[in-house]
């Protein structure tokens, strides 16, 4: 017998018992494991703001519940409060009772000891029925010898902070215990038996593919959109499912963009009857926001998470167009747990890092080009425009643009001395100053406007206040610290947060020092390049927003702040290091491989979570009906004096007016103040209150005292009409 023959013997022998022992590992994992089940938890999402359901002792308080499928219940779970047991009680308990509505059965009942529950924790009560799709229950509570409270909570039927443990599989297999095993040993196996066919010439040829143009292409698109759907559905969970992002800057937004879908153009307070002029913030991020509510019929809080996914998707189109097969590796500075972040809220630096980005590329094929066409130029005072139509800020872009443009004019001059006259540099100049002329008449413009229509260029007044200058840097150095460990979407490690802040200024030097040094050695050939024009676009960015800061009044400093520039600054570096070849394609393989696996892993989980979403209430659904809760006494079109309402819902309800009311105020300045509002509303215990000052007009006290003497004593707020 040759060789051949033997070693054909040995493959498929090989083969054979590798496909035996796949089979017999796949059979013993279909294995159950004796009296395992695996559980879930069905729970309701509680707001922030907490409403109660309030119990009183010896009363029953029932409530319906219609299951959305089967379910083998093992436990009911329930949240409470006020759960102390009153002195002098012996035994506090709650009886709780489980029937099906339509038969009137008794499924399962308990008791609940009071002393045993820790108040605003969910506590397990041993409980075991069975639920059927599309059939109704309902759960009765009766306290006895005490008075807990649930939580309300709406978007979700039962409407109480109450939910089940279920059986969620009952057959447990090793396979599901050992998540993954199955897949995995059938790789394996699958490997092992192409190579014992094909040897390592397949695996060669394989490598070789992966290593190919096309395939990169392939991939590198197949990444980005992976990487997107992640970001989304990631934007979709945190600021919408599980929470609601929304700042005072937010709602300034949103109350825009409803007024603009409403047509009242800059006019944010049209809603409410009242010409006010949208000034304090540009107007380009609510114009998104409205159109975005246009097109997708949805209100503006949603429309606003839609707009920031929408302009992941543009920021990784313009990435692929302009690095190709590189875009996945830039691609990688969105995942900064700061710019994520400001993609959960309401907030204009989305836009911004969007425009920033565009223009840093456009000057960066102004600065390197020779001959740069006309509409580079066009493009360049174009998105310098709208960054500054997005964020005051972004006028800083144009001191970046003139550094370049003295850059050129000083080559120029030298070239002219020694007789190397450039009329191409003298293009460039020429088209710099154009663009930025242009826009900035474009800005100047704006500002103009603002101020004959508001009275301040920028809506307020943003001169120098008082500030502690000693906690203000000590802020900047935690926001930079906090800003190095966001580019790799880590938290600030526990030991470097508890240093103290010398240490981190100096740990914050350091990592200057060691971009800088990076940088400088990738700067062997000048700045006129992309990379440096990106990593310019930051570091002015840097200094010029906490030279600002220092002399201008607004929030300390933080992550919104910077995080525009941390990404601008991460992609010059990226582009330096690519350009100077400083990492090994080895390397950027591995790298590549790790990014897939992980992007991957998170997509999976991600969109496992997303197919559960359509069931569970939102916490947005949770902080809406707290609002309604609050406004459900004020009518349409009113002034509410002193409101004290969640400041992030005056875009909710963009019909009601903040108003106040002064000393001198008779009740006729005050209605007439208030005109255009048709109802004057007021917290009943502030009317009482300034009724019985006696430091108010008595036209006004007296108006006062007739709306609180006529309204319910239940109500909370007194309404007068205008």
């Amino acid at each position: 017998m040759t060789n051949s023959k033997k070693l054909s013997i040995t493959k498929i022998i090989g083969v054979v018992l590798a496909v035996v022992v796949c089979l017999g590992l796949l059979f013993v994992l279909q294995k159950q494991v004796p009296g395992s089940v695996r559980t879930g938890d069905i729970l309701p999402r509680l707001g922030k703001e907490p409403v109660y359901v309030e119990m009183k002792s010896g009363e029953s308080m029932t409530f319906p519940y219609t299951a959305g499928d089967n379910y083998c219940v093992q436990a009911l779970k329930v949240l409470m409060v006020n759960t102390d047991v009153p002195t002098g009680t012996t035994e506090a308990t709650v009886d709780v009772k489980v029937q099906d509505a339509q038969s009137g059965d008794t499924l399962s009942d308990a008791v609940i000891d009071i002393s045993e529950i820790e108040a605003g924790s969910w506590h397990d009560v041993s409980m075991s029925f069975d639920m059927e799709k599309g059939r109704t229950y309902s759960f009765t509570f009766t306290a006895n010898n005490c008075e807990p409270y649930f939580m309300k909570v709406a978007g979700y039927e039962m409407g109480i902070s109450a939910g089940f443990m279920v059986v969620l599989d009952d057959h447990v297999t090793l396979a599901e215990m050992f998540y993954f095993s199955a897949p995995l040993v059938i790789i394996l196996t699958a490997l092992f038996v192409l190579y014992m066919i094909f040897g390592g010439s397949l695996f060669a040829g394989i490598a070789g593919v992966l290593a190919s143009a096309g395939f990169k292409k392939i991939w590198n698109m197949a990444f980005l959109a992976a990487l997107f759907a992640a970001v989304s559905l990631k934007i979709y969970q945190a600021g919408f499912m599980d929470g609601v992002y929304i700042s005072a800057d937010s709602d300034g937004y949103l109350r825009e963009a409803v007024n603009l879908v409403a047509g009242n153009g800059f006019s944010y307070e049209g809603l409410a009857g009242y010409n006010s002029h949208f000034a304090n913030w540009p107007i380009i991020y609510p114009a998104l926001i409205a159109a975005m509510m246009t097109i997708t019929g949805t209100g503006a809080y949603l429309a606003s998470k839609f707009v920031a996914m929408a302009i992941v998707a543009l920021i990784f189109i313009i990435l692929w167009a302009e690095f190709r097969d590189r875009a996945w590796l830039y691609a990688l500075a969105f995942t900064n747990i700061g710019f994520l972040t400001l993609c959960y809220y309401t907030w204009s630096e989305v836009p911004f890092e969007l425009f920033l980005l565009l223009l840093a590329l456009m000057l960066g094929k102004i600065v390197s080009q020779d001959n740069p066409g006309i509409r580079h130029y066009v493009l360049l005072g174009v998105f310098g425009t709208a960054a500054f139509l997005t964020r005051y800020f972004g006028i800083y872009a144009w001191f970046v643009a003139g550094f370049y443009w003295i850059v050129m004019l000083i080559g120029y001059i030298k070239g002219r001395k020694n007789g190397h006259e450039s009329g191409a540099v003298f293009g460039k100049l020429k088209g710099l100053f154009i663009s930025a002329a242009c826009s900035g008449v474009a800005c100047v413009s704006y500002l103009v406007m603002n101020k004959l229509r508001n009275g301040y260029p920028t809506g307020v007044a943003r001169g120098t206040w008082w500030d502690d200058y000693v906690t203000l840097t000590d802020d900047l150095f935690n926001s930079l610290v906090t800003e190095v460990f966001n580019v790799f979407s880590l938290s600030v490690p526990e030991y470097i947060s508890e240093m103290s802040m010398g240490y981190k200024a100096l740990f914050v030097l350091l990592v200057i020092v060691l971009i800088a040094v990076v940088v400088r050695m990738c700067l062997d050939k000048g700045i006129m390049n992309r990379g440096a024009v990106l990593v310019a676009m930051a570091a002015f960015y840097y200094v010029m927003f906490i030279v600002v800061r220092y002399r201008s009044s607004m929030d300390t400093f933080y992550f919104r702040f910077f995080a525009p520039a941390t990404v601008l600054l991460v992609m010059g570096i990226i582009d330096l290091v690519l350009e100077k070849r400083l990492l090994p394609e080895q390397l950027l393989g591995v790298m590549a491989a790790l990014m897939s696996v992980i992007t991957v892993v998170s997509l999976i989980d991600m969109a496992d979570k997303a197919g559960d979403w359509a069931g569970q209430n939102t916490y947005y659904d949770i902080t809406c009906a707290e609002w309604d809760e609050a406004y459900k006494e004020i009518p349409v079109k009113s002034t509410i004096i002193w409101n004290d309402i969640d400041y992030r819902s005056s875009w909710y309800r963009p019909d009601v007016y903040n108003g106040e009311l002064l000393p001198d105020d008779t009740w006729q300045s005050l209605t007439d103040r208030y005109s255009p509002s048709e109802y004057i509303c007021m917290k009943r215990e502030d009317a009482v209150a300034v009724a019985e000052s006696g430091e108010y007009d008595e036209t006004l006290t007296k108006e006062l005292e007739k709306a609180v003497e006529s309204t319910p004593s239940g109500n909370k707020y007194i309404v007068i009409g205008n």
